[in-house]
């Protein structure tokens, strides 16, 4: 649940099984498998029977050829029909496990647009992505081997049985030593279980760290924390590590048990065949008919533990996933749709809070806006009831990965002329009109390729295109110029606007436009205290007639401190050596720049931001292959592979010895008797060898990817953090995470199981082909043409298994990438009741993924039946063979030869399939390793430029010829630009959207490389010192506030380089203390994924304390200020102005009340300085470009 109380409240009421539910669904196609299983398991038998009928042929020269012949012909007949049921059986399956898994992620996926926003804290989008990649996708791998639970034991006591019939008790006595196994293995499965919660739990939470890594990338770098945030990562993954090199040791003692199992099954079986009676010898039949049993045995026994594994990790995914759906919902019921005459919304007597248990935790404005809209729990039996239909434009507007018309369409039809008449009055022309594409250009993830104003007005203008009864608009014309802000009042909200004859609920810390509104609510202390019109609350002399005064008190109160500004620093400005008049005449030489120059810069012609993912094609490259080596580390890799070859010599040696023993028996039964203890032994200590051998191998594989899943997280992690910004702009987030979760997840789990088969079927191939040659030359040449069809047919099959395995992972990004884009617009998406269109989209995008998997699953079906057909061909002709030449060959030969083509075939058909299994999983190495090579920034420190400790010690800036774009190949963004702003001064940017505000501030961190000219700062050019020597010496509070997921000490200080004193300092100033100080963790306070446990005041107020921390002498505000009511407002510029009074400040801004009182003010438009000067001159010129902005704000009458 959102909190552990609500999840107990769920648990008394009801226990759901997901289990029962899924039985109920998909159990009837389950069971219909699970019948082809059992007569499969059953046909399995009839290979060791067949092969004692033909020994005892080859040994009883009186039966005729016929009856040779025909045995042979039965023995392909029943091999051949086992491997038809067998691929019907696993097509089967992986359908079932491939709807299974496709029915969990479209559950999780409609419960994450239910989610109440206190579940939505508990549970982040790095969980609810690890949910859909690790937890769902099991069940592909898990059904088809869920049946080995009840097959394995079966197939194991039919094998005991059998073996009862040629080895008498010494079948039993082999069994009884299987008993040891149990407890150890019981251990070892409850082990992985503990550990395998404690790796996911890591897991998780290092998904989603990543996850807001990448939402705040650019506040990381322009702060310079990678290095911090690449640290906490690590930590993480350390951890994460630790449980799974845990779990990887007791998959050792599992693996062992089960490897030497059937040896030693084998080995007490003989042993007390041979020695409980005198009379006991081992003839060929006895001997291979019980190896081939006990090669049968091998299976089940080693597919048992890992099927146990894999249903304890499918029990656990189960449980994480039932817990999400048992996760607190908004309760629709909460709002009511009574149709009320004469009213819109009715709010009566209602007691909301973010908790079931809580009440008074809304606190503003928003939160009486998410009570409108469903979104908090009412509490008490008070009332909520919405008459009709709702449009809602939130405060951060949310936008879609998609084209602008898409965004502003949200799924309804094109109405050419409503939509150009809502354009306009949104004031999206000339936007439009500058694009590369106009409204079909793509807008990159969370709207990344536009500035706050566009975000905005494009929110806006889906709302209206809605076509709704009722608006809700929270603010939105907080991050748009003043005068685009009046326009938009007056064409839309206002009363001669658009929506007049609709209900408007908005929200606004624009207080010029009170005057206008039908009625005005006034919040304080979380309760409605005022209702009226502008005129009743202010003649009333009540709460909101104090506000007002407060707020033209501050007015007239800065317009003084501008005055005496102006007055002071007349004299520093006549002798600054930046020539005012010739930056305002570069307007006429300069060749004007817009904003299409700097879209264009981002986006391809076509207007698409997004970069299309990389299908690699052909064969994985040698490389790759080479690379994971390397990584697994040579010593390793070597040590592996030279112990698996020994154990497989002495497993050859084993069998090879076996034959001759069975031998003895056919030549001189006495001798046979006295060498049978001598031959046991050397069994004995070869099986043994064997074991031990093997067990090392596994030990050194295991230290082989532990190095590569670690070395591989770590590169992938530092060159993501080294990317340059346009990386993450054009690159989806569900991309990259893509790639630390289902790719990192295969380097860990199947690249390994894959690579051990493979090594084990190719040594295997190698030592039998050695043995054949040996013993029966002339079986050569069966199994090396064989060969080559093998490889002809595995190379024709493994091109398309590669390149289907590419598209999987491919189509698998899209999945991640609108789960992240849903869960931070879900409250758009359910007030806008668009829920059944985006249960579609993502429908859409599994059944994308499915497409692949299923025709991954048909094609292997079709390679293993052509595989099987040749393998039973191989044992077949074997047989014949042995049939033909019963008279020149002995029975042991005869055994040896028939049950080796039998081992052969089965090890190359089991190659080929795990080869291109292996190469298919190796292209996650593919994948990761792609993304080492993209674009890097810069080195972040130069340890050939020593930078003084006290730089920048005044706080200089010097633009010199500065130009700037955002590509190589792109246009200037910023052109020419010459300005100086001397030590302390407090310099206001203004323009319109897209002339270059953001741009500049880009350019001052070096966020953008592609630059002209100097940007010199107290005497240096910040070309010639590394990133963060630079960013660590400037600070910024950025228009969107960014919080991280932790603790608020971490927030403040994630290099750990201030005291508690100094963070407190920081967090009184910022007016946070006592909000801080009232909790019971104090500075260990737990801040929510994306800070949602703060309003949007209180996140621009932690980027306060965050600058007041660092104090650096040049601070920039990028708009700080657009998105918080008037009393936050005033609280940062008060700090500002007395906390930075030393400090140069740059100030971007849309209200121009906030810069009136700086010390010049920069005009931008297109690229370029149009006006650089005082206030006060910039109001004298009535024909100038900040005069009229100052108009439209109300500023000037």
């Amino acid at each position: 649940a959102g909190s552990d109380t609500d999840l107990k409240i769920i648990d008394k009421r009801r226990k759901p099984s997901l289990i029962i539910c899924l039985w109920k669904v998909f159990g009837g196609k389950f069971l219909a498998g699970t019948f082809l299983k059992l007569v499969q398991d059953i046909l399995s038998f009839s290979s060791p029977i067949l092969l004692d009928m033909i020994i005892n042929f080859i040994k009883d020269k009186d039966q005729t050829m016929s009856v040779g012949i025909f045995l042979t012909i039965l023995l392909f007949l029943t091999s051949f029909c086992q491997s038809l049921i067998m691929q019907h059986y696993y097509f089967r399956m992986y359908l079932v496990g491939t709807r299974i898994r496709t029915a969990l992620v479209n559950m999780i996926y409609k419960k994450s647009l239910r989610l109440s926003p206190t579940a939505r804290n508990a549970c982040s989008v790095g969980n609810i992505n690890n949910l859909v990649a690790v937890n769902a996708q099991l069940f592909l791998t898990l059904i088809p081997f869920l049946n080995m639970i009840w097959s394995s034991p079966l197939q194991i006591i039919i094998c005991i049985y059998m073996l009862w019939r040629y080895l008498g008790i010494g079948a039993f006595a082999g069994l009884a030593t299987t008993v040891i196994f149990i407890p150890l293995n019981g251990f070892a499965t409850n082990l992985n279980k503990k550990l395998s919660v404690k790796k996911l739990n890591n897991q998780d939470l290092r998904l989603k760290i990543i996850n807001e890594i990448l939402a705040g990338i650019k506040v990381i770098k322009f702060y310079g924390w990678e290095v911090s945030f690449q640290k906490i990562v690590n930590k993480i993954r350390s951890d994460e590590m630790k449980y799974f090199s845990r779990n990887a040791i007791a998959g050792i003692i599992t693996s062992f048990t089960w490897a030497s199992a059937p040896f030693i099954v084998a080995a007490v079986s003989y042993a007390t065949f041979v020695l409980v009676s005198e009379e006991n010898n081992l003839d060929p039949s006895t001997a291979f008919v019980s190896l081939t049993l006990f090669y049968l045995i091998r299976f089940p026994l080693a597919l048992l533990p890992q099927t146990i594994t894999m249903v304890v990790q499918g029990y656990i995914s189960l449980k994480r996933i039932r817990r999400l759906l048992l996760m607190d919902e908004t309760n629709e019921s909460d709002v009511h749709h009574e149709n009320l005459p004469d009213t819109a919304i009715l709010v009566q007597n209602a007691t909301l809070g973010w908790n079931k248990t809580e009440p008074y935790l809304c606190n503003g404005k928003s939160s009486l806006v998410s009570a409108i809209l469903g979104e908090m729990h009412k509490i008490n039996e008070g009332k909520i009831n919405v008459n009709g239909s709702v449009a809602y434009v939130p405060q951060q507007a949310w936008i879609q990965n998609a084209t602008i018309r898409d965004n502003i369409l949200f799924g309804r039809d094109y109405d050419r002329d409503l939509y150009k008449k809502i354009v306009s009055a949104c004031s999206l022309e000339t936007d439009f009109n500058i694009m590369p594409s106009g409204d079909k250009t793509e807008i990159g993830e969370k709207g990344i390729n536009l500035s706050g104003g566009q975000k905005q007005r494009i929110s806006l203008a889906r709302s209206l295109y809605a076509d709704s009864e009722i608006y809700v608009l929270d603010d939105p014309l907080s991050a748009v110029d003043s005068h685009v802000g009046k326009h938009i009042f007056d064409q839309v909200v206002g009363p001669k606007g658009m929506l007049k004859n609709k209900t408007r609920i908005f929200v606004t810390n624009s207080l010029s436009f009170l005057p206008q509104v039908d009625s005005i609510i006034m919040l304080e202390d979380s309760m409605i205290t005022e209702i009226g019109t502008y005129e009743e609350l202010r003649t009333k002399d009540g709460s909101f007639a104090k506000f007002i005064k407060l707020y033209l008190s501050n007015n007239h109160q800065n317009r003084e401190k501008q005055r005496k500004n102006e007055e002071s620093e007349i004299d520093k400005i006549s002798h600054s050596k930046s020539n005012i008049q010739n930056l305002i005449k570069q307007d006429s030489i300069i060749r004007p720049m817009d904003l299409s120059q700097k879209i264009k810069s981002i986006n391809s012609g076509d207007g698409l931001i997004i970069d299309k993912d990389v299908i690699e094609g052909g064969t994985i490259k040698f490389s790759v292959l080479v690379d994971y080596i390397k990584k697994s580390g040579i010593l390793n890799s070597s040590l592996f592979f030279v112990f698996f070859n020994f154990s497989n010599v002495a497993l050859a040696a084993s069998s090879f010895w076996l034959s001759a023993w069975s031998n003895d028996s056919t030549k001189d039964v006495e001798m046979a008797k006295e060498k049978k203890i001598f031959r046991l032994t050397i069994y004995i200590l070869l099986g043994l060898l064997q074991c031990v051998l093997l067990n090392i191998s596994n030990i050194f594989l295991v230290l082989m990817y532990i190095r590569a899943a670690r070395l591989y997280h770590t590169k992938l992690l530092s060159t993501i953090l080294r990317s340059t910004l346009h990386f993450f702009e054009s690159t989806p987030a569900g991309r990259i995470i893509n790639r630390f979760s289902r790719d990192i997840e295969s380097l860990e789990t199947s690249i390994p199981d894959s690579f051990k088969i493979c090594a084990f079927c190719v040594t295997n191939i190698i030592h039998t082909l050695i043995i054949l040659g040996y013993t029966t030359p002339m079986s050569l040449l069966l199994i090396l043409p064989a060969s080559l069809v093998y490889i002809f047919i595995q190379r024709y099959y493994v091109s398309s298994a590669r390149q289907l395995a590419r598209l999987d992972s491919s189509t698998k990004s899209p999945i991640f990438s609108f789960f992240s884009e849903t869960l931070a617009g879900v409250s758009t998406i359910r007030a806008f009741n668009s829920k059944g269109r985006f249960i579609k989209k993502m429908e859409k995008n599994v059944d994308e993924n499915t497409v692949y998997i299923y025709t991954a699953n048909c094609a292997e079906r079709w390679l293993i039946i052509r595989l099987d057909f040749i393998a039973n061909l191989i044992a077949a002709l074997a047989s014949l063979f042995a049939v033909f030449s019963r008279n020149s060959l002995s029975p042991g030969l005869v055994g040896l030869s028939i049950s080796l083509s039998i081992t052969v075939s089965q090890a190359l058909n089991f190659f080929v399939k795990m080869g291109a299994e292996f190469e298919a999983n190796i292209t996650a190495v593919e994948r990761v390793k792609e993304y080492f090579s993209i674009p890097q920034e810069p080195e972040w420190n130069k340890r050939d430029f020593i930078l003084p400790s006290t730089w920048p010690s005044a706080g200089k800036v010097v633009l010199s010829n500065f130009s700037v774009k955002y590509r190589e190949d792109s246009a200037f963004v910023l052109r020419n630009i010459n300005a100086e702003i001397m030590p302390g001064e407090k310099i206001g940017i203004v323009g319109r959207t897209g002339a270059g505000k953001s741009s500049l501030t880009l350019a001052l961190f070096r966020l953008l490389e592609n630059s002209v000219g100097d940007i010199i700062i107290d005497g240096i050019n910040i070309k010639n010192i590394g990133l963060h020597d630079l960013r660590h010496k400037l600070t910024i509070i950025p228009q969107d506030p960014v919080i991280f997921s932790g603790t608020i000490r971490m927030n403040l200080d994630p290099f750990s380089k201030h005291s508690d004193a100094e963070i407190w300092n920081s967090l009184e100033l910022s007016h946070l203390k006592d909000f801080i100080m009232n909790s019971d963790e104090k500075l260990d306070f737990k801040c929510a994924e994306d800070g949602n446990n703060f309003s949007v005041g209180q996140r621009q107020l932690i980027c306060l304390a965050r600058a007041l921390l660092r104090k650096t002498k040049i601070l920039i505000l990028d708009e700080a200020t657009a998105s918080v009511d008037h009393n936050t407002d005033e609280l940062i510029q008060q700090t500002i102005r007395a906390q930075f009074k030393e400090c140069t400040v740059l100030t971007i801004a849309h209200r121009l009340n906030t810069i009136m009182d700086s010390s010049r003010i920069m005009v931008l438009d297109k690229g370029n300085i149009v006006e650089f000067e005082t206030p006060k001159k910039l109001l004298s010129n009535k024909s100038g470009y900040f005069y009229s902005m100052a108009k439209d704000a109300d500023l000037v009458s």
